[in-house]
């Protein structure tokens, strides 16, 4: 939570330049995924004690004080100003300010108009009985000018020095003043103003903050100055103190409602609302539990907070390894496209092609290592390998060429364009939905045309089925400001089309309802069950075009009828998914793959002479086996072969 409205919005941008973190709105507050967890970033002044301030007004020893300087300043416009000993707090522009407007118009203000300047010691030597150096230099300045236009307007400025300062007293001069004026050149949080309202509560006087003040943007009806413009001060001090009783019932009657009901209890139930609609909304609150594992020790420790339903867990190789060794019926759905270029990952961070001057939306064609690992796969009977694409059927096609893979197409699929268009066991494509309606395209191309021309850099991918908006080689936070309000009005234009219109990484896409991964793996689930169920199943994506995919694999009813079935759906990259495990980066995936890879070829090879000669030997030393013909090498009690017991 910030205070400043500037604060977050540096926050977020930060994020998006060193972590490649891109900021979405959800249930109206802002944030950012990242390391499994949502980061929603807030912005809200903090609580003003508004019942105690009243508390203080109302004693009897401010109301005292309060007569006692009503008597001193009788006949008097008082003008009240309270700032630590700073020279950010622009007290020096203040009395040249002042100077410069009884100097215009002293005919009007000699001898009528008192600035009654009350001094606080800065936070860093409140406890401290004297003040540093400079702050003493900055004491003496002020001093310094106040003498001066005290020569010339004698009575005119009257300093309370930090020593002699006390709530009590600063309460009674707010409550005389019939002006509150600051002029800071810059400072986050200052109560002061706030304080000088309730002490006014009934007379609403007017305000004349400076633009650099932290709370200057939530004090409305107030006047904004800029300190360091002396007439623009003169000007707004002026056109103040000649308000009417009723303009400033018109303007300033928000403000003095806003402080009055904005405490310090109403900011902490905000803040408490706030944290608690950061819970994922996966589930009612009243089903859903929170874990907090804590991660590191000492001061570096932190905590993630996790949803007691969710699993995040790093995914067990061995554990992979042994589950694909017991089973006979697999089926490894991959997602690629950009996710297996070389750049694609670093740790858990995206980084976009655009660092390295790529166009966005051309992913890497595959490398031999990943192709090599996609065949050996494909070349057991007991696997069928998927892999999964967003890329065009063109593309495609040529990284899966017909000359070089035409031998693994029994155990291989390929889709395109989100499942749209897959090849299985077929020498040609078909389609997974046949009579798309695809009406909505004119209109959308029509939108995402004004869009390109409006933002340099820009481009529009067009596919069978959907369209695309990249922004990748265009500035970064301009693009993601556009493709937001991309976003909003595609979805109102195509409200009455099936269309999804879904952002992604550095692009918008327009795609049927119809047609996602989801939808692709279901049908090829179908039809593998139609034969034998499945007893093994991964699936592995990095991209929040899979998470239609990852949430089938979690919630189909046969895999969770099913006991003796192994299923991994696993995100590369530790974040909110509905995948329940996780890799750190893709070269672990590649691990993985070339560990089943190994298992495949190991249990497929064949038997040589030499393996049934060292049989032969082992069992001459003193276990009983005997070959047979046709019955091959015969068990052991244990259930084993002779055989299988030393080969492993």
């Amino acid at each position: 939570s910030f205070a400043l409205s500037k604060s977050p919005r540096h926050f977020l941008h930060c994020c998006a330049r060193l972590l490649g973190l891109e900021h979405r709105s959800r249930r109206g507050l802002i944030g950012v995924d990242f390391n499994g967890r949502r980061v929603n970033v807030r912005c809200g002044l903090i609580g003003f004690d508004v019942a105690r301030t009243r508390e203080l007004r109302d004693t009897r020893d401010v109301q005292v004080l309060k007569a006692q300087f009503a008597k001193e300043q009788e006949g008097k416009t008082v003008i009240v100003s309270c700032d630590k000993i700073d020279r950010l707090s622009g007290i020096s522009l203040k009395l040249t300010a002042f100077e410069s407007l009884m100097r215009s118009s002293s005919h009007v203000w000699y001898g009528k108009l008192v600035l009654v300047q009350l001094l606080r010691k800065p936070y860093s030597t409140y406890a401290s009985a004297k003040l540093l150096k400079g702050q003493q230099r900055e004491l003496d300045l002020i001093h310094e000018l106040a003498d001066s236009i005290n020569a010339s307007y004698p009575g005119s400025v009257k300093i309370i020095d930090p020593n002699e300062e006390s709530p009590k007293i600063r309460a009674a001069y707010f409550s005389i003043g019939d002006l509150y004026l600051n002029t800071s050149v810059r400072t986050g949080l200052d109560w002061s103003p706030f304080e000088y309202v309730m002490c006014r509560e009934t007379q609403m006087n007017p305000l004349c903050v400076s633009e650099f003040l932290g709370c200057s943007r939530v004090l409305s009806g107030s006047f904004s100055i800029n300190p360091w413009n002396v007439d623009c001060v003169v000007d707004a001090v002026e056109k103040a103190l000649q308000l009417s009783s009723s303009e400033r019932v018109h303007r300033l009657k928000r403000l003095y409602q806003f402080v009055a009901n904005y405490d310090i209890d109403r900011w902490v139930h905000s803040i408490l609302a706030d944290v608690w609609a950061a819970r994922k909304d996966s589930k009612e609150d009243k089903d859903v539990g929170t874990l907090a594992p804590g991660l590191g020790l000492g001061p570096d420790s932190r905590f993630l907070r996790l949803e007691a339903s969710c699993v995040y867990t790093h995914l067990d190789i061995p554990e992979v390894v042994e589950k694909y060794k017991r089973s006979s019926r697999r089926v490894i759905l991959l997602d690629y496209g950009s996710a297996y270029a070389p750049h694609s990952l670093v740790g858990n961070l995206q980084v976009d092609a655009r660092r390295y001057g790529a166009r966005g939306a051309t992913p890497s064609r595959p490398d031999q290592d990943f192709i090599e690992l996609v065949k050996g796969l494909s070349q057991d009977e007991r696997n069928t390998v998927f892999l999964l694409s967003s890329q065009e059927k063109s593309m495609v096609k040529e990284w899966f060429s017909k000359d070089n893979w035409e031998q693994f197409w029994a155990n291989l699929g390929v889709t395109a364009e989100n499942g749209c268009f897959y090849r299985w066991g077929k020498p040609h494509w078909e389609s997974l939905v046949n009579d798309l309606d695809l009406s909505w395209m004119e209109k959308a191309h029509k939108v995402l045309r004004t869009y390109t021309d409006r933002v340099h850099g820009t481009y529009i991918q067009e596919k069978s089925c959907s369209i695309v908006w990249h922004y990748a080689d265009c500035d970064q936070d301009w693009g993601a400001m556009q493709a937001r309000e991309l976003t909003d009005h595609l979805e109102d234009l195509l409200e009455n089309h099936e269309v999804d219109v879904i952002p992604g990484q550095c692009r918008v896409e327009v795609r049927p309802k119809s047609i996602n991964k989801g939808v692709a793996v279901e049908l090829l689930l179908r039809s593998i069950e139609q034969k034998k169920p499945v007893d093994f199943v991964l699936c592995v994506g990095d991209d929040r075009s899979d998470e239609d995919m990852f949430a089938l694999i979690r919630d189909r009813q046969r895999f969770i009828e099913q006991e003796n079935c192994a299923v991994y759906a696993c995100t590369v990259g530790l974040r909110p998914s509905h995948a329940g495990y996780y890799l750190s980066e893709m070269a672990e995936l590649r691990q993985v793959l070339k560990a089943l890879q190994d298992k495949s070829i190991s249990a497929n090879r064949s038997y040589s002479t030499t393996d049934l000669q060292l049989l032969d030997r082992h069992t001459d030393s003193g276990r009983s086996a005997r070959f047979s013909p046709v019955a091959g090498v015969r068990g052991d009690k244990g259930g084993r072969t002779a055989l299988e017991g030393l080969l492993e």
